[in-house]
């Protein structure tokens, strides 16, 4: 019988790597906190964004291990998560505060322009970068994207546990659509708490470090439940489609075949396509090592290093 074979567990590493740490105070716009190292040619910047419930460490933590000595690297923190606040933010606002907030960082930080990363909920983001300025990207490419309304493109659909599980923490704001999860009962915090905990574990692989595995949940469970509860609301609001933006710029989509969220079969990519075999929701902590190859290899090609 043949053996399944799989990459070597993404562990937690301390490289030489000085991250330069900044916050951009704001006022209705809320405050935005990144981290940058800049210690390369201008040319060679990637912004890394995360996806829903995600924070910049420990999500991308294994890929800026391998590419910071490479590349210039901005990890922004989603509005709501660690240290960049909510401001006034809602469902309705709040994927175009998450991509004002990315300017605002690539300002601060006097990036001009960078190959521009995301992961999930962030592909979002991405799309609307590109559609007020294009001229800021070099290149984009996409882990896990989400195209639109998830509970339309997620593998298991709406009849699954995932989208089951996702309604779940939206129930009762369809007809109350000012209210916040967050002032709900205790039991219906709590329950939703657990929800949000089954749909992590489960985008999740198995050769993750039981370290890195570890800090990635306890990273998840101090994102506020109401800025969860807003950035869920914020992607039921996206049309339900499955085919990716008309970028003008070279792209890469990076999905994983064992994907429970998003089924890279059913979607149509304008641009390049891997597929990795071994792989869930979260391909750089599963497989770092791959995905900064495909990132090295796409950069190369596309002359965007350069």
């Amino acid at each position: 019988m043949l053996a399944r074979v799989v990459p070597p567990r993404a562990r937690l590493t301390t490289p030489d790597i000085r991250l330069h740490e900044e916050t951009i105070e704001g006022t209705r716009s809320g405050s935005v906190h990144y981290k940058f190292s800049n210690s390369h040619p201008p040319q060679r910047t990637v912004v890394l964004l995360s996806g829903w419930t995600c924070t910049p460490f420990p999500l991308w933590g294994p890929v800026v291990d391998r590419l910071a000595p490479k590349a210039n690297v901005l990890l922004v923190e989603n509005r709501g998560h660690g240290r960049s606040s909510i401001g006034s933010s809602n469902s309705v606002t709040y994927l175009n505060d998450v991509t004002d907030d990315v300017q605002r960082a690539m300002d601060h930080a006097k990036i001009e322009r960078a190959l521009i990363i995301t992961h999930s909920m962030t592909e979002l983001v991405a799309r609307r970068l590109h559609q007020t300025t294009p001229e800021r990207m070099t290149g984009r490419i996409s882990v896990s994207g989400v195209f639109g309304n998830p509970l339309e493109s997620w593998t298991l659909g709406n009849s699954g546990i995932i989208g089951t599980a996702a309604r779940m923490i939206s129930a009762g704001l369809a007809t109350t659509p000012g209210a916040d999860l967050v002032k709900g009962t205790i039991a219906e915090i709590v329950l939703a708490q657990r929800i949000i905990k089954r749909l992590v574990r489960t985008m999740l692989g198995p050769e993750i470090h039981p370290e890195l595995f570890g800090e990635f949940m306890r990273a998840t469970g101090n994102v506020p439940i109401e800025v969860i509860d807003i950035a869920l609301r914020a992607m039921l609001r996206e049309p339900a489609i499955t085919e990716e933006h008309d970028y003008t710029v070279p792209t890469l989509y990076i999905a994983g075949r064992n994907d429970p969220l998003v089924c890279p079969d059913k979607i149509r990519v304008n641009g390049e396509l891997v597929v990795l075999d071994h792989v869930r929701h979260a391909a750089q902590l599963e497989d770092p090592r791959t995905v900064v190859r495909h990132i090295e290899e796409f950069a190369q090609k596309h002359g965007i290093f350069e």
